[in-house]
């Protein structure tokens, strides 16, 4: 990307625009040359997936200030097993002003689902959040007994059809633990 003179821009989207692993440190890039950016979308990248994610993770780390965002969507990006949710844990890491994230769509996933619930509500001021549809099962099993006081207000499980009733009776009887405002669980 050419150098902006855009210092205003709160936003882009650039969701369906067929990013793949190679442009993770360019989106690092664009953050550092967008100082007022409060919203980036890359949802639908498909071909993004966890070493795009990873490398703009790690480029954030090495930029020598902070970021601005505050919403971030990685929806759709195939993002999916251990390295997935390592490559999300080290955004969360170095965007901590971060409040709104979504990472529907990954049904790679599911089984890590836990621990990065787990870590925003225990270790993030993070107060929106969408793991929709990322083949979470009736597993699921949180450990919030360590947690400070949970910020997030916003919870979209939905489109997780492998909770089913026995998951959902277990996963809802944590939810006294949250400070839940919006719950979605549609379709589950």
């Amino acid at each position: 990307i050419p150098r902006l003179q855009l210092t205003s821009l709160k936003s882009i989207d650039l969701s369906e625009c067929g990013l793949n692993a190679d442009a993770g440190s360019m989106l690092a890039e664009l953050l550092q040359a967008l100082p007022g950016l409060r919203t980036l979308s890359l949802a639908r990248n498909y071909r993004l997936e966890n070493a795009g994610v990873q490398a703009f993770a790690n480029r954030l780390r090495d930029e020598s200030h902070g970021h601005s965002l505050a919403e971030l969507d990685l929806s759709c990006c195939s993002l999916a097993g251990e390295e997935g949710k390592v490559a999300v844990l080290a955004i969360l890491q170095h965007l901590p002003e971060l409040d709104t994230l979504a990472v529907s769509s990954n049904p790679g996933l599911g089984p890590y689902v836990a621990p990065l619930l787990e870590h925003v509500l225990c270790n993030t001021q993070i107060s929106a959040l969408s793991f929709a549809s990322c083949g979470i099962s009736a597993n699921l099993r949180l450990d919030l007994a360590s947690c400070r006081g949970p910020h997030l207000t916003s919870l979209d499980m939905s489109g997780n059809t492998g909770i089913g009733p026995l998951g959902l009776h277990s996963f809802t009887s944590q939810l006294p633990k949250m400070n839940l405002q919006r719950l979605n669980l549609a379709d589950c």
